[in-house]
């Protein structure tokens, strides 16, 4: 019984603090997508009005420049690149990506990500 006690203890520590570390991430998230759409790229765009998860999806709607193209340059680091960063991404359904944020995140890992994104399409 004593196991259960255990478990349970963690169980309650988790439910009083989840609550406020999801709502941070959705401001975060929500945050990451503004920036995306500020971009006004042509190659990138994203909706953040719809954000109300921990979820953006990125839409791609240049031929020239597909979802592949998109996580194949995330995934590398060039000696020109002035942001050395590796963004961990999988092309999702057609022209999008899917992007996930989550409470392991810094600011500062969003934006270095958000750098990056930015010497990609811009």
């Amino acid at each position: 019984m004593r196991q259960a006690g255990v478990l349970a203890a963690a169980a309650l520590v988790a439910l009083e603090t989840a609550e406020e570390r999801i709502r941070v991430d959705h401001q975060r998230t929500k945050k990451f997508a503004q920036e995306i759409y500020n971009l006004k790229s042509k190659l990138i765009t994203c909706d953040p009005d719809v954000i109300d998860s921990n979820m953006v999806l990125l839409h791609f709607p240049s031929p020239s420049f597909t979802n592949e193209d998109f996580v194949q340059r995330m995934a590398e680091v060039k000696i020109e690149d002035k942001e050395q960063v590796v963004v961990k991404a999988c092309p999702w359904y057609r022209n999008r990506v899917r992007c996930v944020l989550h409470s392991d995140l810094t600011q500062e890992d969003l934006d270095s990500a958000l750098m990056k994104i930015r010497a990609i399409v811009l």
